[in-house]
């Protein structure tokens, strides 16, 4: 499970989305699909659940989008936008 941090306010276009770090002043541009990503982020779902989604709903490969998934989120997590939520 993935958190968004505290810090990241964010805006979605139909042409994407941006992403502002308030604490550190960055701003991060996504794509369409990095968009719908984050969006399914925010709602809770974990990466296999994306990726099915991403696959169905752009028509891509499943092991194409699990591998893009992955990618995006650990990208996410060294820009300090997502942190993995522990569940106790």
């Amino acid at each position: 499970m993935f958190k968004i941090c505290d810090a990241i306010r964010s805006t979605c276009t139909e042409d994407g989305a941006v992403l502002l770090d308030i604490h550190q002043g960055r701003i991060l541009g996504l794509n369409k699909m990095g968009s719908r990503v984050f969006e399914m982020l925010r709602g809770g779902l974990d990466q296999e659940q994306i990726a099915g989604e991403i696959s169905q709903e752009f028509g891509v490969d499943a092991d194409y989008a699990r591998t893009d998934v992955l990618d995006f989120i650990k990208t996410l997590q060294q820009h300090n936008v997502l942190q993995a939520s522990r569940l106790d």
